[in-house]
């Protein structure tokens, strides 16, 4: 993924299942699982590469990948699963949240601050 971009995976009840894997560094090969191909990954990714591939069925037969559960929801952000709302939070807080005109610009940074439980020390610094 790009900076500043993400994906968001979701499972509902009508699905047998979604599955994800995240590939980072060292990179390595991957075989696929319906033909006899495989890829070395690291002779086309750079050092700072991270991508998550989210899928209905496993894509290689020599990498993990974890089953989303239904009613899941995932934030991808860079790369790596967010699922706790207070991740997410995170990946907000960096400015790679999500943008919509349903939500206000402008949340209340100190009422999410409370919900979230995080401490004031957790910003010195950062001009908050």
């Amino acid at each position: 993924m790009k900076e500043r971009q993400y994906s968001i995976s979701f499972l509902d009840a009508d699905h047998t299942y979604n599955l994800r894997t995240v590939r980072e560094p060292p990179f390595g090969s991957a075989h696929l699982s319906d033909c006899d191909y495989s890829i070395n990954f690291a002779s086309v990714t750079k050092d700072d590469d991270r991508v998550a591939v989210i899928a209905t069925s496993p894509l290689t037969d020599d990498e993990d990948w974890v089953e989303v559960k239904k009613g899941q929801l995932i934030l991808f952000d860079d790369g790596l699963p967010h699922l706790a709302p207070d991740d997410c939070f995170e990946a907000e807080l960096r400015e790679h949240g999500l943008e919509s005109d349903a939500v206000p610009r402008n949340p209340q940074l100190e009422v999410d601050m409370r919900r979230y439980q995080l401490r004031k020390e957790f910003f010195q610094g950062a001009a908050i």
